[in-house]
């Protein structure tokens, strides 16, 4: 992707649902990321019942129902699949700490259980300490 520590700003919008290995993409973010640096994720939150209640119909339903039900005017080659597996605070904290990023405080509020299941989509932010 490019050399060690030589982006201040990564921006991840609407991406991280469709990550089969966030893992990965987090440690590349943390290894060109330069100090002080912030990675921005706007992702599907999949704590709200909205979001959940797809993902279920997702492992429910056949995939050509599915892509019927979308008709948002996308070829079915252009629904990328969703894995939903770095998608709620928790897990983006979790897998920030794992490659060495934090949560960016004044980025990022602490929101109650409440609020955050009220939120269809979720704006998280790490950096990496200077």
């Amino acid at each position: 992707m490019g050399s060690d520590a030589s982006f201040d700003l990564i921006t991840c919008n609407m991406v991280a649902e469709h990550l089969p290995d966030p893992v990965a993409i987090f440690q590349e973010m943390s290894r060109v990321l330069a100090p002080g640096g912030t990675f921005m994720v706007h992702t599907p939150n999949t704590r709200n019942y909205l979001v959940f209640a797809n993902i279920l119909a997702k492992k429910l339903l056949p995939r050509w129902l599915i892509l019927k039900l979308v008709r948002d005017g996308r070829a079915a080659e252009d629904i990328y699949p969703t894995y939903y597996r770095a998608n709620n605070a928790r897990t983006l904290r979790h897998l920030g700490e794992s490659v060495k990023l934090q949560p960016h405080s004044s980025l990022n509020p602490s929101p109650t259980a409440a609020s955050l299941r009220q939120t269809p989509s979720l704006n998280f932010s790490l950096c990496k300490r200077p």
